[in-house]
């Protein structure tokens, strides 16, 4: 068997260059040319698209990403919201407030369920267990007590709060007016809740109410407002005296 284009005499193999029969055709060489070209375009069109798909899977993950801090600094607002009390703030702007005089009543109420409840000897205490209550509402140890704790804690010491009807009215217009006497800043506007300073002075009312029955015309001459100062000064002067027996080393025996 003869290989053609073999060369039988010197047994080499013929110049593929020069034409032989192995030589690729013109056409047969566009036609490779024309596949590869094809190839390398598809290719291309394929790494375009794995690009597209990839920026706009980028750009979803940056939009839910957008849309979780949006839904999370919506549900901080709402949380804090809560917490310095805007949404009872926005309920309470068109409750008239309490007088004056309905709210020494409600405080000396208060102020006599809690000598009834702990006996005669609290009264030489009786701040303490102001603080405790107090310690009862703060549950988020925030230096302040929102509508629904303040009112849950009279209902808790008031009996006659319990009810639909007390003496000062309908229960739920009364703690509402009562809030809003005690809810107000240096402007005369609600804040949405109470700090320890007007809470202590709220308490003391019926405290002093009591101490202006037995005759101590001091305690009847002071109004609401000049209560309220003077219960913030002395309440200053409490703390300013605890810190200092706090920070002093106990005496060596």
């Amino acid at each position: 068997m003869t290989i053609p284009g073999w060369d039988d005499d010197d047994g080499r193999l013929p110049d593929i260059r020069k034409g032989g029969p192995w030589r690729v055709k013109k056409k047969d060489s566009r036609l490779v040319a024309e596949s590869n070209a094809s190839e390398l375009e598809a290719r291309a069109a394929l790494v375009k698209l794995q690009r597209q798909v990839a920026q706009h899977r980028t750009r979803r993950a940056r939009a839910d990403m957008e849309d979780r801090k949006l839904d999370e600094a919506r549900s901080v607002q709402r949380t804090l919201d809560e917490l310095v009390g805007k949404d009872a703030m926005r309920s309470m702007q068109k409750v008239h407030a309490m007088d004056e005089m309905d709210v020494r009543e409600v405080s000396q109420t208060l102020h006599e369920n809690l000598l009834a409840e702990q006996g005669p000897q609290l009264a030489g205490s009786m701040s303490r267990l102001w603080i405790q209550l107090w310690r009862t509402m703060d549950v988020h140890n925030l230096g302040r007590v929102d509508f629904a704790a303040f009112t849950t804690m009279l209902k808790a010491k008031v009996p006659s709060l319990r009810a639909k009807r007390c003496p000062w009215g309908e229960v739920s217009g009364v703690l509402q007016s009562l809030w809003r006497a005690l809810d107000v800043n240096d402007a005369d506007e609600p804040k949405g809740f109470l700090l320890l300073a007007e809470y202590l002075s709220f308490m003391r009312l019926g405290a002093e109410e009591k101490v202006r029955e037995k005759g101590e015309a001091a305690a009847e001459a002071l109004g609401w407002r000049e209560q309220l100062e003077a219960s913030r000064k002395r309440m200053a002067a409490e703390m300013r005296l605890e810190r200092r027996q706090v920070r002093s080393p106990p005496s060596s025996p």
